[in-house]
């Protein structure tokens, strides 16, 4: 079976995925194409790339960074404007997060992490979402850590009992992508990036029904800093892993406070408790 054929890369699906009418409809859809070659080409290395994706994979996050002229040519007789709105739709979809970098568009497909007690490697896409699967083996306060860094849990390994697929029919998918609107965000910060981990984080500490207003608290945190992008997303991951860790150790009893307590170590790391 170690042939170079069998030992190639694979794109896996689950069959339950087949009997979702939701994953076939999309399967079906002319975005489905774009989406496979945005996952072909998913950079997962710590080897310094142009468009700086080997930090978005250094955060746990899955991304590849393709033109439209690129992707159009690797589907064969298509023009870069099929493929804009192959990327709209996807975005719309849920299934996709697009990141402008002035040199070319980021694209986020899902999160990695490892497991350390069974030291085994995990991915899990957006896509996943269209299909939600409890695996009762793996809780979201597991330890998450890969050489010294910090990157998202097992990707929503315990998921809330009332969480909901973020699709275009979600009210909760819908609230997000109106949340530009919101006066009470920053609208000097818009970053998908930290949205991710928000996300993550607001999964970890049973939180995902306040996730407008998660992202909203980081944006003012974030705000009230001189970090960029890279900084901010690091504190967080730090705030990330001392909360995990003090909830461990059951210094915080009440489910219900387990994301305020992850604020409030944020806040203390970025100093902003002395400040007020």
């Amino acid at each position: 079976m170690g042939t170079e054929r069998f030992n190639r890369q694979f794109i896996l699906l689950d069959f339950e995925d087949l009997d979702n009418p939701e994953f076939m409809e999309f399967v079906r859809s002319p975005e489905f194409s774009t989406y496979l070659i945005m996952r072909r080409y998913i950079w997962r290395s710590e080897k310094p790339h142009s468009l700086g994706l080997h930090e978005y994979y250094a955060h746990g996050l899955l991304a590849c960074g393709l033109s439209r002229e690129k992707i159009a040519g690797a589907l064969g007789g298509v023009t870069a404007r099929t493929v804009t709105k192959d990327i709209n739709a996807l975005v719309k979809r849920g299934l996709i997060k697009s990141i402008p970098t002035g040199r070319g568009n980021i694209y986020i497909l899902g999160k990695w992490a490892v497991d350390q007690e069974e030291n085994v490697y995990y991915e899990y896409f957006f896509l996943d979402r269209l299909q939600v699967r409890l695996e009762e083996n793996l809780q979201s306060d597991s330890k998450s850590e890969l050489g010294g860094r910090n990157v998202p849990g097992r990707l929503e390994g315990a998921v809330p009992p009332d969480w909901t697929d973020p699709s275009t029919n979600n009210k909760e998918w819908n609230t997000r992508k109106n949340r530009e609107d919101s006066k009470d965000q920053p609208s000097d910060f818009n970053s998908p990036w930290i949205e991710t981990i928000i996300e993550t984080c607001s999964r970890d500490f049973w939180d995902i029904e306040h996730l407008n207003s998660n992202i909203t608290r980081a944006y003012n945190l974030w705000a009230r800093t001189d970090l960029d992008e890279a900084e901010f997303a690091d504190k967080i991951q730090e705030a990330r892993r001392i909360t995990k860790q003090r909830i461990s150790l059951s210094a915080v009893h009440d489910r219900n406070k387990k994301m305020a307590y992850f604020f409030a170590v944020l806040e203390d790391m970025l100093g902003l408790k002395d400040r007020e």
